[in-house]
Protein backbone atom coordinates (compact mmCIF):
# COMPACT_ATOMS: atom_id res chain seq x y z
CA UNK A 1 0.00 0.00 0.00
CA UNK A 2 1.16 3.72 -0.77
CA UNK A 3 1.43 5.99 1.29
CA UNK A 4 2.66 8.83 -1.20
CA UNK A 5 0.92 10.20 -4.16
CA UNK A 6 1.93 13.83 -5.31
CA UNK A 7 2.87 15.54 -2.39
CA UNK A 8 4.60 18.67 -4.51
CA UNK A 9 2.64 21.25 -4.24
CA UNK A 10 2.42 24.10 -6.72
CA UNK A 11 4.03 26.31 -4.01
CA UNK A 12 6.78 23.59 -3.08
CA UNK A 13 7.69 23.45 -7.03
CA UNK A 14 7.54 26.82 -7.85
CA UNK A 15 10.69 27.25 -4.82
CA UNK A 16 12.88 24.33 -6.53
CA UNK A 17 12.02 26.00 -9.97
CA UNK A 18 13.59 28.27 -8.66
CA UNK A 19 16.63 26.98 -7.65
CA UNK A 20 17.24 24.22 -10.67
CA UNK A 21 17.01 27.53 -13.14
CA UNK A 22 19.43 29.58 -11.69
CA UNK A 23 22.54 29.87 -13.91
CA UNK A 24 24.51 27.20 -12.24
CA UNK A 25 22.04 24.73 -12.02
CA UNK A 26 21.24 25.37 -15.68
CA UNK A 27 23.03 22.00 -17.07
CA UNK A 28 20.48 19.74 -15.20
CA UNK A 29 17.36 21.88 -15.34
CA UNK A 30 14.46 20.11 -17.82
CA UNK A 31 11.04 20.35 -18.60
CA UNK A 32 10.09 17.38 -16.64
CA UNK A 33 11.98 17.68 -13.20
CA UNK A 34 8.63 18.00 -11.35
CA UNK A 35 7.50 14.55 -12.77
CA UNK A 36 11.17 13.07 -12.00
CA UNK A 37 11.13 14.61 -8.44
CA UNK A 38 7.87 13.17 -7.87
CA UNK A 39 8.78 9.87 -9.04
CA UNK A 40 11.90 9.98 -6.27
CA UNK A 41 9.59 10.98 -3.97
CA UNK A 42 7.13 8.37 -4.50
CA UNK A 43 9.92 5.22 -4.26
CA UNK A 44 11.68 7.02 -1.43
CA UNK A 45 8.42 7.85 0.48
CA UNK A 46 6.69 4.44 -0.14
CA UNK A 47 9.85 2.69 0.54
CA UNK A 48 9.42 0.87 -2.34
CA UNK A 49 11.26 -0.72 -5.69
CA UNK A 50 12.06 1.64 -8.16
CA UNK A 51 9.74 -1.51 -10.37
CA UNK A 52 6.94 -0.96 -8.44
CA UNK A 53 7.12 2.90 -9.88
CA UNK A 54 3.22 3.40 -11.10
CA UNK A 55 3.42 3.96 -15.03
CA UNK A 56 1.92 7.34 -14.36
CA UNK A 57 5.35 8.53 -13.80
CA UNK A 58 7.16 7.12 -17.02
CA UNK A 59 9.82 4.89 -17.38
CA UNK A 60 11.76 3.68 -14.05
CA UNK A 61 14.93 3.08 -15.26
CA UNK A 62 15.34 6.37 -16.58
CA UNK A 63 14.29 8.12 -13.29
CA UNK A 64 16.44 5.69 -11.58
CA UNK A 65 19.22 6.59 -13.43
CA UNK A 66 18.97 10.30 -12.98
CA UNK A 67 18.67 9.65 -9.20
CA UNK A 68 21.71 8.45 -9.45
CA UNK A 69 23.64 11.14 -11.25
CA UNK A 70 21.85 13.88 -9.44
CA UNK A 71 23.48 12.15 -6.28
CA UNK A 72 26.74 11.92 -7.95
CA UNK A 73 26.81 15.37 -8.80
CA UNK A 74 25.57 16.31 -5.12
CA UNK A 75 22.02 18.28 -7.07
CA UNK A 76 20.28 17.06 -3.66
CA UNK A 77 22.79 17.55 -1.66
CA UNK A 78 22.70 21.15 -2.81
CA UNK A 79 19.05 21.60 -3.21
CA UNK A 80 18.55 20.20 0.72
CA UNK A 81 21.13 22.78 1.62
CA UNK A 82 19.69 25.83 0.20
CA UNK A 83 17.85 28.14 3.20
CA UNK A 84 14.32 26.65 2.41
CA UNK A 85 11.58 28.66 4.53
CA UNK A 86 9.10 25.23 4.10
CA UNK A 87 9.52 22.70 6.33
CA UNK A 88 7.58 19.76 4.48
CA UNK A 89 9.88 20.62 1.08
CA UNK A 90 12.48 20.47 3.49
CA UNK A 91 11.87 17.53 5.09
CA UNK A 92 10.69 16.13 1.51
CA UNK A 93 14.56 16.56 0.20
CA UNK A 94 15.97 15.57 4.02
CA UNK A 95 14.41 12.15 2.70
CA UNK A 96 16.05 11.80 -0.54
CA UNK A 97 19.30 12.82 0.74
CA UNK A 98 18.88 10.35 3.66
CA UNK A 99 17.83 8.05 1.00
CA UNK A 100 20.65 8.37 -1.19
CA UNK A 101 23.04 8.38 1.59
CA UNK A 102 21.82 4.93 2.70
CA UNK A 103 22.17 3.25 -1.06
CA UNK A 104 25.95 4.42 -0.45
CA UNK A 105 26.02 2.94 2.40
CA UNK A 106 24.74 -0.89 0.72
CA UNK A 107 27.09 -0.27 -2.15
CA UNK A 108 30.15 -0.29 0.51
CA UNK A 109 28.38 -3.40 2.03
Amino acid sequence: MSIYGEKLTDGHWEKLNFILSLPKGAHHFRKDNRLFIEAVLWVVLNHESWRNLPSRFGKWPAHYLRLLDWHQRKIWRSLASNQIEDQELQFLLNQIVLFCERFDQKKQQ
